[in-house]
């Protein structure tokens, strides 16, 4: 049986729900943890690790001394090359924009507050639909 540790740099159901499902499929012993509970993981070994490594170098840090087959969920650390699997953040902005051109909108504006790879995306997304 595999040990695989869930490492989330902000917690998500939805993501725990469907790491817990797949686990359950693959016969994996899956243990979750967080940035609160990372120093009680020190002396964990196991197969893998799930993560979401976002600007916590605590996290980085740690996911990088485990040596083990590791597979991102963030787009917040491109510097880091572990396989990475996000959702298609340019198809969301693309829906976002054909979302408000079924309803007859004609003026559009972006925002968001933050400025990362995944409002990035998004904005590529939705301003290649209006253009289209």
């Amino acid at each position: 049986m595999k040990n695989v540790l869930m490492l989330l740099n902000s917690y998500d159901t939805d993501t725990h729900k469907g790491i817990a499902g797949a686990s359950k499929e693959l016969g994996w012993n899956l243990h979750v943890g967080n940035l609160a509970t990372l120093r009680s993981l020190k002396k964990w070994k196991g197969d893998g690790i799930i993560c979401s490594l976002g600007d916590s170098n605590e996290l980085v840090n740690f996911v990088t001394q485990a040596n083990v087959s590791t597979v991102n969920l963030s787009l917040s650390r491109k510097e880091i090359t572990y396989p990475c699997v996000t959702a298609d953040h340019v198809c969301i902005g693309n829906m976002a924009a054909e979302h408000f051109c079924n309803f007859g909108h004609s003026n559009f504006a972006w925002f968001s507050n933050v400025k990362s790879p995944i409002a990035q995306l998004r904005l590529q997304g939705f301003e290649d639909k209006l253009l289209k």
